[in-house]
């Protein structure tokens, strides 16, 4: 939403609040204009238990019928980038959110310690640099970049 919007919307609470109640959720909290925040309670949901995370990733994974590697023979940063990328902006997903997740996921994969300390500190800059509002496109190529680095990282220690 513009910041003309929301100050338009800013407006319209102010003319309504004494007998309609607004709900505003949104993924980036640093977007939103101090005057419309101050208006508003802030209401934050803990994550989803992992074992309703896993079935309802089982019925996407069903209902997609598609996979990175079906999308493209060869499994490349390009490809996973756009792979991922589609899904995120047709889901309405935050990046930062995603960053968090997989970075719960990272703690459960079998790997090297000295890759997974590098993968845990390149998660944690992009989930610093996206509460500053930097540009979600330049982080999400970021985050891909990690984990190619944490692949080839891998590749090379089995060799």
């Amino acid at each position: 939403m513009t910041k003309d919007a929301q100050f338009a919307l800013r407006r319209v609470i102010e003319k309504y609040t004494k007998n309609t109640r607004f709900a505003l959720i949104c993924n980036h909290v640093n977007k939103i204009i101090p005057a419309l925040q101050s208006r508003c309670t802030r209401f934050r949901f803990a994550p989803l238990d992992p074992i309703h995370v896993t079935e309802r990733l089982k019925h996407v994974i069903e209902a997609e019928g598609q996979s990175t590697h079906m999308a493209s023979q060869q499994i490349t940063e390009e490809a996973v980038y756009l792979w991922v990328f589609e899904i995120k902006t047709r889901k309405g997903l935050a990046l930062v959110d995603i960053v968090r997740e997989v970075t719960m996921f990272v703690f459960k994969i079998k790997m090297p310690s000295d890759v997974r300390v590098q993968l845990i500190n390149d998660l944690a800059d992009i989930e610093y640099r996206l509460s500053f509002g930097c540009n979600d496109k330049l982080q999400f190529g970021s985050l891909i970049a990690t984990f190619m680095r944490a692949r080839s990282a891998i590749v090379a220690a089995t060799k």
